[in-house]
Order: structure tokens, then C-alpha cells, then sequence
């Protein structure tokens, strides 16, 4: 069998060949570029993660060690509550006590009621609240529970009912003097801690009063003080005003018509004893009549002589000067024309004037007639001025009634 000639490769497949094996070559070297590229990437992103991992643990390190640096302090278990006044009408008052721990914290916080305050009642709810610094709690790490608290309520006293005449017992009323001179003055006597806290006052008080006029008085007392004590008041605004009698057990006669015929005889008989020597008015009765008086062993003797009642007056103080005059509040005047005679038995006629002062009556209807304050106060020849003694004339105080 023949032999074959190998045949020479052609120009172009040597080409074709040559350029293949370069594609092959750049192929590789590009894929071992793109293999250490990745590489490079992988490691940089374990890395990174690793990083990322470290930082987390980190923050989370520190953020345990932050928050269990932190105190828990729960309001609610620092509340203290204190009542008044009585069940159904209570009132509470709430606070966070003081803590030595957390005292500083404490005084910065506050605890309050939900619910409007007052009117409570024994086994009431009341809803709590509470306020703080939170500023001041971060400083101090503390971590500050505030959920909604609540309290029941218990302990409030059953009210002590505070009526109108309870209110009025401790009244005490002083009287003074005799109508229609009557003065009044008021205390309060109670032994009740409470109750001797109450003032009364007068309204519209007189200096003084007469037997048939009244007064009023009112009762203040403090309603807040009472609820904190546990009172309940049950007397109506109006009832704690009342009017009172004004009282005297005796009383001075102001009308004439006091003076019956019976009295004013037996002011006759005690003023006709009166008369007797008469050397206080004589030299001016005999100088008035004109007549001459004689002098026996250097002095004059005068005596009066049947004395006969002719009028009566009743006098009494004017209102106005009440408290002001002090000698007396009424008088009985009886004027007696009775014969002025001297030791030689010349005489005349003359008007005299006898005085009974402060005639009363007591609350049984008895009189003081004072028959011992009896005495002869003017004697004259002239009518003309009895008349204006009598009268009061020279008495601005008093005013002058006649007895009939």
C-alpha cells in the first residue's frame, strides 16, 4: 500500500490554531482575574461582617450593662393616703411618702386623684395618677413605673350631726342693769373642742334694751373646720340666726299710769313725814314773801307746818342719755303746800318739793317704791318756780309726765 504523504498545515489553520489557543489563554486569565476578584470580594464582605458583628455585640454589651445599671422604682408602692371629714362627705388627701433611698426622686413627684375629690364614701375607688422629673430619674438611672393606681377607701368616722340648737348650746347670754336700761353681752361657754370655736354675734346690737324688745344673734362657725372634725351640719343657713327676749328681773316705772292711787298715797305719807325743821329754806321763803325773819340766840328757827299734797310728776331719764347720767333713772315728785312758821309764829304759805328716786317693779309684779331715798329738794313763796322745778326745768336729761 502505498505511503501517504502527511500533508503540511495550511497558513490559515496554523493561524486559526495560534489564535485559538490565545482565546483559550485570555479566557483563563480572565476567569482567574474574576476568581480573585470574588475572592477579594468574599473576604472583604467576611470581614465586613464580621465588623458588623463585633459592633452589634457591642451596642448590645453596652446597652445590657446600661439597663441593668438602671433602679426600678414603682410609684404606687410609695403612696400615702390620710381622710377627712366624715363617711359620705370625706375627702382624701394623697402622697408619695418620703424614702430614704429614693427621698430625692420622691420630692420631685407627685401623686394625684383621677377622680374629683370630696363627698367620699367607705369602700369609694379612687383612681391614681402620677407626675415625675423625668429628666432628674434619667440622671439618676432610675426607671419609674407609673401605671394607674388605685385606692379603696375606708376609715372615715360616722358624722357627728351638728343641729341649730347644737350649735346654739355653748350660747351664753349675760343681762345687765334694770329695763329699760338692760345691757347684754355674749360668750360662748361650750367645752366641745370644736363647738368653742364658734362666734355669735349681735345684729344691729343696742347699748341697751327694754323688757318686750328682742335681739338677734347669729352663729359663724367654720363648715371646712367642721368637715375635717367629722361634723355634719344639718341646721339650715336661716335657722342659724335666732332672736331673743331681752330679760330683766326688775323693771323702773316710765308711765305714769304705774303710779295707781295707791301707790302715790303711800309716797304721801312717806314724803309727809319729811316735814319738820325747816332752817334750810326759811330765810329764802320769808325773803320771797317779804317777810322778817328774826333771829333768836343769833340763829333763826323755821318749821313746817301741815303739809297737804297738791300735784304729782313722774320723771324719767331721756334715752339719749342712757349710761351717761348716774345719779338716777326716774323720780316721783310730790309738791306740798305746807305753812313755813318761825319761832315769833309769823308764817306763810310756801310750795315744797319732795323726791323719790329709781321706782320700780320685779317680774312679779311687786314694787320698790324706794320710800328711803324720800327728801325735800326745793322749797319757794313763788308757784312760778316749783312749777319749772317740777317740770324738770332745770333737769335737761329728764322729761316730766304729770300724775293725774
Amino acid at each position: 500500500m502505498p505511503s501517504q504523504k502527511r500533508r503540511k498545515p495550511s497558513k490559515t489553520q496554523t493561524e486559526k490554531s495560534i489564535r485559538k489557543k490565545r482565546t483559550i489563554q485570555k479566557e483563563k486569565a480572565i476567569s482567574g482575574r474574576v476568581r480573585r476578584r470574588k475572592e477579594r470580594r468574599r473576604a472583604i464582605g467576611k470581614a465586613l461582617l464580621w465588623t458588623l458583628l463585633l459592633s452589634v455585640l457591642l451596642v448590645l454589651t453596652g446597652t445590657a450593662v446600661w439597663f441593668f445599671t438602671f433602679d426600678t422604682i414603682d410609684l404606687n408602692e410609695y403612696v400615702t393616703v390620710s381622710y377627712t371629714g366624715y363617711d359620705s362627705a370625706g375627702t382624701a388627701d394623697v402622697r408619695l411618702r418620703d424614702s430614704k433611698k429614693y427621698g430625692y426622686f420622691l420630692e420631685s413627684a407627685e401623686c394625684h386623684l383621677a377622680e374629683k375629690n370630696g363627698n367620699l364614701k367607705n369602700g369609694d375607688i379612687l383612681k391614681l395618677t402620677f407626675t415625675y422629673d423625668k429628666e432628674l430619674a434619667k440622671q439618676n438611672h432610675l426607671r419609674v413605673k407609673t401605671e394607674e393606681g388605685e385606692v379603696t377607701v375606708s376609715g372615715l368616722p360616722e358624722g357627728i350631726e351638728l343641729s341649730a340648737d347644737d350649735i346654739f348650746e355653748g350660747l351664753h347670754i349675760t343681762y345687765e342693769g334694770i329695763a329699760p336700761m338692760v345691757s347684754v353681752t355674749i360668750s360662748n361657754e361650750s367645752t366641745d373642742e370644736f363647738l368653742q370655736n364658734i362666734t355669735y354675734q349681735m345684729i344691729d346690737q343696742q347699748d341697751f334694751y327694754d323688757l318686750g324688745e328682742t335681739f338677734r344673734i347669729t352663729a359663724e362657725l367654720d363648715s371646712k373646720d367642721a368637715l375635717e372634725k367629722g361634723y355634719h351640719i344639718t341646721a339650715e343657713a336661716e335657722e342659724l340666726t335666732r332672736e331673743y327676749p331681752a330679760e330683766s328681773d326688775q323693771r323702773y316705772l316710765t308711765d305714769p299710769s304705774e303710779i295707781t292711787p295707791e301707790i302715790l298715797q303711800e309716797l304721801n305719807r312717806a314724803g309727809a313725814s319729811l316735814f319738820g325743821a325747816a332752817d334750810e329754806y326759811g330765810l329764802r321763803v320769808f325773803s320771797e314773801a317779804h317777810l322778817m325773819p328774826i333771829w333768836v340766840n343769833g340763829k333763826t328757827t323755821f318749821t313746817w307746818q301741815n303739809p297737804r299734797p297738791v300735784s304729782a310728776y313722774l320723771n324719767t331719764l331721756k334715752p339719749e342719755y342712757f349710761g351717761k347720767v348716774k345719779s338716777h333713772y326716774n323720780d316721783v315728785r310730790l309738791v306740798y303746800v305746807a305753812t313755813l312758821m318761825q319761832a315769833d309764829g309769823l308764817s306763810c304759805e310756801a310750795r315744797v318739793v319732795v323726791r323719790f328716786t329709781n321706782l320700780m317693779r320685779d317680774a312679779d309684779g311687786n314694787y320698790d317704791l324706794a320710800l328711803d331715798s324720800g327728801k325735800i329738794i326745793a322749797a319757794s313763796y313763788s308757784n312760778a318756780k316749783i312749777k319749772d322745778f317740777v317740770n324738770s326745768e332745770y333737769d335737761e336729761e329728764y322729761q316730766s309726765q304729770k300724775i293725774e
